[in-house]
């Protein structure tokens, strides 16, 4: 059986921990469902309420973590149009969208 896959936009995800709840949603999820699905995760490369990028992470690119391939948005550079790149260069089973009130992750 060949796996779905999802395409998974978050504000915030790990390796941050300041935003509580949502990626925490999100991470047990990947962990729970990676047997049936496979999951591509955006989101932004820092925390919530910091400034500063995650050290172990490269920006802009597809990053390997746990169970999943995360892309970390460099908030400096954030572009729509890179978002759309994503959304079609793949083909994607669903798409999950995690907030409905963060307007760059939802659009």
């Amino acid at each position: 059986m060949t796996k779905k896959s999802i395409l998974c936009f978050s504000k915030y995800y790990l390796p941050g921990s300041n935003a509580g709840g949502p990626l925490r949603s999100i991470s047990n999820l990947v962990k729970r469902l990676n047997k049936n699905y496979f999951f591509s995760i955006v989101t932004l490369g820092r925390d919530a309420k910091t400034k500063e990028n995650y050290k172990s992470i490269s920006l802009n690119k597809w990053n390997k973590l746990d169970y999943s391939d995360v892309f970390y948005i460099n908030p400096k550079s954030f572009l729509y149009l890179k978002i759309f790149y994503l959304i079609f260069k793949k083909r994607y089973s669903i798409f999950y969208f995690n907030s409905f009130f963060s307007f760059n992750f939802t659009f």
